[in-house]
């Protein structure tokens, strides 16, 4: 065989063994469908029922009263339009109903494209990587409850009049760019690790009269997260609540016109100890009463042996930039900026163990504040990269191969 005809051999062999691992991805995208509901199923539910996995189920424009939906594998809820694909679940006076509920046993799913009322929960998450996008979410108790779904996205809703707006319990998760307001008790109440809460605006939330203490905004129970540009402003009880976080970041948030613009509340741990490494830096808090509220006794009265009571620790700015206060100057009225640095010559004081060394003079733009990096590679794109490394290999090892024999033959 000639030179030209064994090189051309190779490469038939290093393109047969690429297309082992294409064709089987190829005809698994193909088999996706899209099921509509009511033309091709009466129900939503019967058409989860008959979908298989990675499915898109496109629900038209119309009321549909629900018991419950329940999601058990991968796939897509695609409403015509959120303001007219609307889905009214059942608010009992006892017991609770969840409008839709994703399955503990299952993932990436989508929710999209509807106004979920009426429920007691609208919709409630155990699975991982889901994403609930573009809803519309009012009246019920619970606007979205993650109850241990981890990679969990909750980005762009409007999530208003429930009792509370997003619960979630879970990790590496992320809240952005949804508009909640009056929420009786809080807007978000969240808790775990690697989450990202950014871009949201929550506002006329707290209003419940009784609770007045745990009324809010934001309350974090987290670590290793990060809090940023964020408009909470109007709320009754607290803007931000910092309780049990640990190696958190709050900054380029606008805190305005909240009952207490920052809460550290006085809790107790069993055999733990308190929050550590939080850091709250240029932020904008404008007239808050107050703009700081720490409380210095536990709320319940009685610490055993083996509890910790007190307050997370939390640095007021990062060593170089504080947050500005807009009561600053007129609490140290002989304050100057230091050599047009933007921070202040007089730190604000809040108690002797919370004070912003670097306070700035002027607002912060918080629409300056960078999103976290999103993966741009898709599953696709890696497949494809590892598909051109193993023809390399192949295609070097048969070259390898072809010299040996040559180098074998000429000996």
């Amino acid at each position: 065989m000639s030179c030209k005809g064994e090189t051309f051999a190779l490469l038939l062999v290093a393109l047969f063994i690429a297309s082992l691992v294409i064709v089987p991805h190829a005809e698994a995208k193909a088999q996706t469908r899209t099921l509509v509901v009511p033309d091709q199923y009466p129900t939503i539910q019967d058409a989860i029922d008959n979908a298989s996995a990675g499915d898109k189920i496109f629900v038209k424009e119309g009321t549909y009263n629900l018991t419950a939906l329940y999601i058990y594998k991968p796939l897509s809820l695609i409403g015509e339009s959120n303001k007219n694909t609307i889905l009214s679940g059942i608010r009992p006076t006892q017991g609770s109903e969840t409008t839709i509920y994703i399955s503990s046993d299952t993932a990436n799913v989508l929710i999209t494209g509807f106004t979920i009322k009426d429920g007691f929960t609208a919709i409630e998450v155990d699975g991982n990587h889901c994403k609930v996008t573009g809803n519309i979410i009012q009246n019920n108790n619970y606007g979205i409850l993650v109850d241990g779904g981890n990679f969990i996205q909750i980005v762009n809703n409007k999530i208003s009049n429930n009792y509370m707006g997003v619960i979630a319990d879970s990790n590496n998760s992320l809240v952005s760019q949804n508009y909640i307001a009056l929420s009786e008790e809080n807007a978000i109440s969240v808790a775990g690790y690697g989450l990202t809460i950014n871009g949201n605006t929550i506002t006329g939330n707290g209003f419940y009269p009784f609770f007045k203490e745990s009324n809010g905004a934001l309350g974090l129970s987290v670590v290793d997260s990060e809090v940023y540009s964020n408009i909470i402003a109007n709320n009754q009880g607290f803007g931000i609540r910092i309780a049990g976080c640990s190696n958190t970041l709050i900054h380029d948030n606008t805190i305005e016109n909240n009952s207490n613009g920052v809460e550290l509340p006085n809790y107790s741990l069993v055999n733990g100890s308190l929050g550590a490494g939080n850091k709250v830096f240029r932020n904008n808090l404008l007239n808050n009463q107050p703009q700081v509220f720490i409380s210095s006794n536990f709320a319940s009265g009685t610490i055993s042996s083996n509890q910790v009571s007190g307050t997370d620790m939390v640095s007021w700015d990062n060593g170089k930039v504080g947050n500005y206060w807009s009561d600053y100057q007129s609490k140290y009225p002989n304050a100057t900026e230091v050599d047009a640095s933007g921070v202040g010559n007089t730190p604000y004081v809040i108690n002797q163990n919370n004070i912003d060394h670097h306070p700035l003079t002027q607002q912060v733009d918080i629409s300056s504040s960078s999103a976290p990096a999103s993966p741009s590679i898709l599953p696709f794109a890696i497949i494809a990269v590892a598909i051109v490394v193993l023809v390399v290999i192949v295609t070097s090892l048969l070259l390898l191969y072809r010299r040996h024999r040559k180098t074998a033959a000429s000996a």
